[in-house]
C-alpha cells in the first residue's frame, strides 16, 4: 500500500505543469505519508514489540471527512468506509491507496469512517494493554534460564 501510494502519487509530478506551490507541497506531504507508511511496516517487521507507529499508521486512515471548506480521505491497503455523503449513506470497499486533501472545492457534505482502520486501532490497542499486564514470554525464560545457571554455583559454595 505505501510504496503504491507514493509511486502513484509521484505520477502527479510529470505531466502537470503550472501547478501552484500549494498543490506541490501538498503532493509531497501525500508522498510523505505514503513513504511513512513503507517505514511501519519495515520496523514492524525488525521490531514487532513496537506497536506506536502502526497506531499511528491505522489512525490516520480512520476518518473520512467531507465538506466544501475541507476534504481529507488516505488510505493505504485494504479500506472499508461507512458513513454519510451529502446526506446519503455511504459504504465503500476497496483495495488501495487513495487520497483526497482539498480546501474550498465543491466537495459534499459527509463524514465517514474506515471500520478497517478502527479494527486494527482496536487490535493494536488491545495487544499492547495485554502486553503491559503480562510479563512477555521472553522475559520468563531469560530470568528461568538465568536462575537455572545461579544454582549450580550456590550448590559449589
Amino acid at each position: 500500500g505505501g510504496f503504491r501510494g507514493a509511486a502513484m502519487t509521484l505520477q502527479s509530478f510529470f505531466p502537470s505543469k503550472g501547478l501552484s506551490p500549494v498543490v506541490y507541497a501538498m503532493l509531497m506531504a501525500f508522498i510523505a505519508l505514503y513513504a511513512y507508511c513503507v517505514f511501519v511496516g519495515l520496523r514492524l517487521v525488525d521490531r514487532p514489540q513496537e506497536t506506536k507507529h502502526l497506531l499511528i499508521f491505522y489512525s490516520l486512515q480512520v476518518p473520512w471527512l467531507s465538506s466544501p471548506l475541507i476534504a481529507y480521505r488516505f488510505v493505504s491497503g485494504f479500506n472499508f468506509h461507512v458513513g454519510f455523503l451529502d446526506f446519503n449513506p455511504t459504504f465503500l470497499l476497496r483495495i488501495g491507496s487513495d487520497w483526497k486533501f482539498s480546501f474550498f472545492q465543491s466537495a459534499p457534505w459527509g463524514l465517514a469512517i474506515n471500520l478497517f482502520a478502527v479494527l486494527m486501532v482496536i487490535v493494536v490497542l488491545s495487544t499492547r494493554l495485554r502486553r503491559t499486564q503480562t510479563p512477555s514470554n521472553v522475559e520468563e525464560l531469560h530470568n528461568a534460564s538465568h536462575a537455572k545457571q545461579l544454582e549450580p554455583d550456590r550448590l559449589q559454595s
